[in-house]
């Protein structure tokens, strides 16, 4: 990586360097420790430029950081574990007794803040972390790096990208669409890896193309993926939170940021604290054509543990070890007015299960979990019940907001299967306060799939629903139809399918 160690932000198209003037001074909100002014002679529109760090000159120009009183941030050299290049690093401790209520005192974050060009329409973003073995995870619920676009102009933003932690240690990619009023639509979820490993230096690639009409792009590439083969790719979604100029430009842009945001404030322990590490911090605004080389780490790959072979079981779920009439764990859940979604424990049934109650007439209520992207055969398999016949039941396999498969209840006493064309195909009969068993092997790159019913073959290479070239979900719920009927759903699994 070309770095910018002395503040530098260069411009890649005709390679002429911009000096950024550093001034290190006491801002009048606390948590700022360092401040960068820049000042650019060509405008941001025209041109590709990056700016990066790796911290060896001691100092975080040309980024600020966020931090606390309390809270530590500072450029060390590691005794326990070598720098991802170099000899120095970035160290962030965040402490719990420093939480003051605000999402100032939820974070120790690096940022390109308000005085750099910020990504408006396409840009990258590369970073290395390094997890000690004491790192919270699973059990937190940590933001370890994004692409942000709050700005004072609007009212409330949300999410714009994300590579966060889950609280049951799964390693997530998230991104959302918004026009800055505070609220999101989640256009990417999909897992980058089922677990943070520590103890070894993960590096990470983020580009991005802005877009509120659905010509949006976002790449995420881990650990050494080439540049051909991204670990996760989304492309014709809508993309970025905030004031829109044109369809593919947003107004204010967005910046990024590096460090722990530890949103999950009601999970806090008393007293706890949670370090991690950085290197290798860079960004572009713009997309030139070697902007994967210009923000990847340093021997980008090369340090991080060598990839298992996926195992077998993708997802499994029986729901019997969570708590009673409580929100199911792990899944997240859409309830709007008079719906819920919660786990109940059935007189006669064996076990728990997941319950769908709607009696909201234009609202609905699901439920949905991911897992490790398959693009690979897999077999998913599921058990369900009505206690009364409803047409819109929805069982789904997703790739990301893309239906791969879709099966309803038809209202009529069967379970249907949307096809290509968006016409129903019967799977077969099923009766009230009676448990079906559903199987669907899914070729994804094929685009077809198999579907049975109670052990029956219903379907045979049907074209899927969608086309897609991976699947990354599992989803359940209600409809906005009228419901007086629940749906129960148990015994949830995705495997890899074994090939010949």
């Amino acid at each position: 990586m070309s770095k910018s160690t002395l503040g530098y932000w260069t411009d890649v198209n005709d390679s002429k360097e911009h000096k950024l003037q550093n001034l290190m001074m006491k801002n009048r909100t606390p948590f700022i420790a360092a401040l960068g002014i820049i000042t650019l002679a060509l405008p941001v529109a025209n041109y590709a430029q990056t700016a990066s760090e790796d911290f060896e000159d001691g100092s975080f120009s040309p980024f600020n950081v966020e931090v606390l009183e309390g809270n530590v941030s500072e450029i060390v050299e590691p005794t326990d574990f070598p720098a991802r290049s170099g000899s120095k690093v970035h160290r962030i401790v965040w402490k719990e007794e420093n939480y003051n209520g605000r999402r100032s005192g939820r974070s120790v974050e690096g940022s390109s803040g308000f005085h750099l060009p910020r990504i408006t329409s396409e840009g990258w973003f590369g970073f290395s972390l390094y997890a000690p073995a004491d790192f919270p995870t699973p059990g937190k619920n940590i933001v370890l790096g994004q692409i942000h676009a709050w700005d004072h102009s609007l009212p409330k933003t949300n999410i714009t990208i994300t590579v966060h932690l889950e609280d049951n240690g799964a390693l997530m990619l998230e991104g959302a669409y918004g026009v800055g009023d505070g609220r999101k639509e989640v256009t990417v979820y999909t897992t980058l890896a089922p677990e943070l490993t520590k103890e070894t230096w993960h590096d990470f690639i983020l580009y991005c193309k802005f877009s509120n009409n659905n010509t949006g792009i976002l790449r995420a590439w881990m650990d050494g993926a080439p540049e051909s083969e991204p670990t996760v790719e989304y492309t014709d979604i809508k993309l970025g939170n905030g004031g829109w100029t044109t369809s593919e430009e947003m107004t204010a842009g967005a910046y990024i940021k590096w460090g722990p945001y530890c949103w999950d404030y009601r999970n806090y322990d008393e007293g706890e604290t949670r370090e991690i590490f950085y290197d290798d911090i860079a960004y572009i605004v713009g997309n030139p054509e070697d902007a994967f080389s210009l923000v990847q780490p340093t021997g980008y790959g090369t340090q991080s543990t060598s990839p298992e072979e996926p195992p077998a079981v993708v997802l499994e779920e029986t729901f019997d070890a969570m708590p009673t009439n409580k929100r199911p764990e792990g899944w997240h859940v859409h309830a709007e007015r008079q719906t819920n979604v919660a786990i109940r424990e059935i007189a006669g049934d064996p076990g728990q299960c997941m319950q769908f109650w709607d009696e909201n007439p234009e609202g609905y209520a699901e439920a949905w979990k991911s897992f490790l992207p398959q693009s690979q055969p897999i077999t998913a398999r599921w058990s369900f019940k009505e206690n009364g016949i409803l047409k819109g039941h929805r069982m789904q396999l997703l790739s990301g907001n893309t239906t791969a498969v879709e099966l309803e209840t038809d209202g009529k006493g069967n379970l249907i299967f949307i096809d290509s064309e968006g016409t129903p195909q019967i799977v077969g009969p099923i009766q009230k306060n009676t448990w079906h068993e559903v199987r669907v092997d899914l070729r994804p790159e094929a685009q077809t799939a198999d579907i049975f019913l109670d052990g029956t073959p219903a379907l045979s290479d049907v074209s899927t629903t969608h086309p897609v070239n991976f699947v990354d979900r599992i989803l359940f719920g209600s409809s906005e139809t009228p419901a007086k009927w629940h749906l129960y759903v148990n015994d949830v699994s995705v495997r890899r399918t074994e090939q010949p």
